[in-house]
């Protein structure tokens, strides 16, 4: 064996093909740790920026809009064109229509994040007439959000209660103060003030004022902020309004006579009395009187048989008002539709009904009101509320086999409960078979319409040549 060498790194080895045994042992190079203590200043001298956000809300946690917000620290650094320099931070940011603002890029470093932990961050906002909230501390460089907690602001509000006219106090008058939907009544004092402590100093309230039976005042929509805590109420002398006595006439709208023996409901609707109903007939001239006073509204419900109620409305006052009550007109039941015997088929409430006095093949077609089609290959129609039918199609197979056709034939169509308007009628005459030898011959015919009216006929002739006849009728009910 060899004697032990020791090789550098760096050395190169040479293996000999012998017995030797060759032992390498690889030392590790240290990384030299002075290095670290070169870096740090380095690292120290790193600067960042950072995002905080704030939220403004009241204490029911209804948003405060366009809130001004100050947000004010101290920000340090190893090296900012000097060393160990410590930067006041001041910015001032308005809250959108959430109550929320975000201040960005706010200035921080390394440095101030180990040696400056503790650094504080304050937020405030300034007082406004409505509310105002205190500052808000905490840590600058541990704090992602800030919630700003705003109170309202309260003021003692005076309020004095005096004559309009004279401007005297009014010892016994009594407030009703209305705000956000709560009611609460003071009584004056011997010199007609009354206190409301702790009033919502951007509150909108409604007053209203009263002294016995002799004054009153409203006032509506007050905002605190927007008048003196010393306010005056001046309430009006209240003028005595006497009944006065109201004649009224029921008449007929259609001949405008007087209607004797109505039954008129009467309703007076008065903002000192209440409400009051009374009940008065007209008499043998369709008078009948109603005792009100001027401004309050008059409700009149006129009833009699054989006459709609009228509901009548009195805003202003004026003697002798008629009430135009409008008859029921009285429906006369339909005339029975006479059965004609000379003609085939059901009668309904309206038919129509073709009859000629030949082998050869007529068609009957009916358009109705709502454009629908009755006719051989379409039976059965309906039109709102009414239903066409055509019961009888005569001579249907005379074109080929006419000795099977009738020589007394007719096409029948009814309706029940027809529709009232315009009904188009047609006439078609089929081509002719030729053993019919009929070529040249005009077809008889006669179309026969009937409803409650009366029966009417129509007399005519056709050929295969003029092969299609219109008219119409107007039905009405």
């Amino acid at each position: 064996m060899s004697e032990n060498k020791e090789i550098k790194n760096g050395g190169k080895v040479t293996f000999e093909g012998n017995d030797d045994v060759y032992v390498i042992k690889v030392k590790s190079k240290k990384f030299p740790w002075w290095i670290f203590l070169l870096l740090l200043p380095l690292l120290l001298l790193i600067k960042c920026n950072r995002d905080i956000s704030v939220s403004c809300f009241d204490k029911q946690k209804n948003p405060i809009t366009n809130q001004n917000v100050n947000l004010e620290y101290v920000s340090h650094f190893l090296w900012n064109n000097g060393f160990l320099v410590s930067q006041n931070v001041s910015r001032e940011q308005t809250t959108d229509n959430q109550g929320n603002t975000i201040f960005k890029d706010l200035p921080c470093s390394v440095f101030s994040y180990i040696f400056y932990r503790g650094e504080n961050v304050k937020v405030s906002a300034k007082q406004t007439d409505c509310y105002s909230a205190s500052d808000t501390i905490n840590k600058f460089h541990s704090v992602n959000h800030i919630d700003l907690i705003f109170a309202e602001r309260l003021t003692s509000l005076t309020i004095k209660l005096t004559d309009l006219k004279t401007g005297s106090p009014l010892p016994e008058a009594e407030l009703e103060y209305i705000v956000n939907g709560q009611n609460q009544k003071f009584n004056a004092d011997n010199n007609g003030i009354i206190n409301i402590p702790e009033a919502k100093n951007c509150s909108i309230f409604s007053l209203t004022g009263r002294c016995k039976d002799h004054y009153d005042s409203s006032v509506t929509e007050i905002k605190l902020a927007e008048i003196n805590s010393n306010y005056n109420l001046p309430l009006r002398p209240i003028k005595k309004i006497e009944p006065i006595k109201i004649q009224f006439v029921n008449i007929d709208s259609l001949t405008l006579k007087p209607i004797a023996g109505v039954k008129n409901q009467i309703k007076i609707f008065d903002a000192e009395q209440g409400n009051i109903s009374l009940l008065a007939t007209s008499d043998s001239k369709g008078c009948f009187y109603v005792s009100a006073k001027p401004g309050s509204r008059i409700e009149i419900t006129s009833q009699k048989s054989d006459y709609k109620d009228k509901f009548h409305v009195i805003k202003s006052f004026s003697t002798g008002e008629k009430i135009k009550m409008q008859p029921i007109k009285k429906e006369t039941p339909p005339t029975p539709v006479k059965e004609e015997k000379d003609l085939k088929g059901k009668t309904g409430d309206l038919r129509i009904n073709l009859q000629w006095y030949c082998k050869a093949d007529l068609d009957l077609i009916v358009k109705d009101p709502c454009g629908n089609l009755t006719y051989y290959n379409r039976k059965t129609t309906s039109c709102s509320q009414s239903r066409g039918s055509l019961d009888i199609d005569a001579n249907q197979n005379a074109t080929n086999e006419p000795w099977k056709a009738s020589t007394s034939p007719q096409e029948n169509i009814y309706w029940t409960n027809p529709t009232a308007g315009k009904y188009t009628i047609a006439i078609v005459c089929c081509p002719f078979h030729p053993q019919m030898n009929l070529k040249s011959r005009k077809i008889d015919f006669t179309l026969t319409i009937v409803d409650k009216n009366g029966r009417t006929d129509k007399r005519g002739s056709i050929s295969e040549k003029d092969s299609l006849i219109f008219t119409t009728y107007d039905f009405k009910k």
